[in-house]
């Protein structure tokens, strides 16, 4: 009759139409995604269907939206930029040390989006930067070499993408060198004598130090307890240099040390 249509095999009125979508019937209200063309879909009366863009969520603050192939909204991610290594320990002297930041790998940036700051906040600029710094041309890797006590610092590396501002940070601790030997032993060791006998030991100055007799202090023992030079046992000579042993008791001047009966320490 005039004002209806056939449908699912009986005649009702237009207006009581049904929706189709890909083979399926869909009710007067019913909603529905359309993943192939990212579209809500509404059935409307009369079998109409209405189609709109899909609404993708908001991400939470910190997270960025990263579209992954087939999805029609983007996924929220927190951890896009991360540190490689966040924590160096070094002394004086070393390198090279580089600190990288990790970017996710569907977050694509330019160096304009990366800034380097010390933990402070002070920015290092690439015109200011010291000699031993250098950047990558990614300015996601910082290199110091080589690393000195001044170097010691907090640094943060910020990534902006999408708006978003993303952190890498990182510690940098740097020792003081060890002091150099100044003083070696001069002539074999350990010394070999008969209990009762006098012997001498020696040490030599490395390089061009120069060092008074006050300066030399000599111990025996396990617990490197002092000797008293008063010259009846134990005699200093050769500008404190060199010491000599008289009367040389094993029990007393024995040393677990495996580099010299006596050590001089300065």
């Amino acid at each position: 009759p005039p004002g209806t249509v056939l449908q699912e095999g009986r005649c009702i009125d237009s207006s009581d139409c049904k929706c189709m979508f890909e083979g399926q019937v869909k009710e007067y209200g019913d909603k529905w995604n359309n993943t192939a063309k990212c579209e809500t879909c509404t059935c409307q009366k009369g079998g109409i269907v209405e189609c709109s863009p899909q609404t993708c969520p908001t991400c939470p603050e910190g997270e960025v939206p990263i579209l992954y192939e087939g999805s029609c909204c983007p996924h929220c991610v927190a951890d896009w930029a991360e540190e490689k290594q966040e924590l160096f320990n070094v002394t004086e002297g070393d390198g090279p040390i580089a600190m990288e930041c990790q970017l996710h790998k569907d977050v694509l940036v330019s160096p304009t989006d990366i800034t380097w700051k010390h933990g402070n906040g002070i920015e290092l600029s690439e015109e200011s930067l010291p000699d031993n710094f250098k950047l990558s041309n990614s300015k996601l890797i910082l290199t110091i070499n080589p690393a000195v006590l001044s170097d010691a610092n907090d640094y943060v590396a910020e990534v902006i993408y999408k708006g978003v501002t993303g952190q890498c940070k990182f510690k940098l601790i740097v020792n003081p060198e060890p002091p150099a030997d100044l003083i070696e032993l001069e002539g074999d060791s350990p010394k070999t004598v008969k209990e009762g006998d006098c012997v001498k030991l020696s040490v030599k100055v490395v390089g061009d130090n120069e060092f008074k007799m006050d300066d030399f202090k000599w111990t025996f023992g396990p617990i490197n307890t002092p000797i008293n030079a008063d010259g009846t046992k134990y005699k200093l000579s050769n500008g404190g240099k060199t010491l000599e042993i008289c009367d040389a008791d094993e029990k007393k001047e024995k040393s677990t040390d495996c580099d010299s009966a006596l050590i001089p320490l300065l």
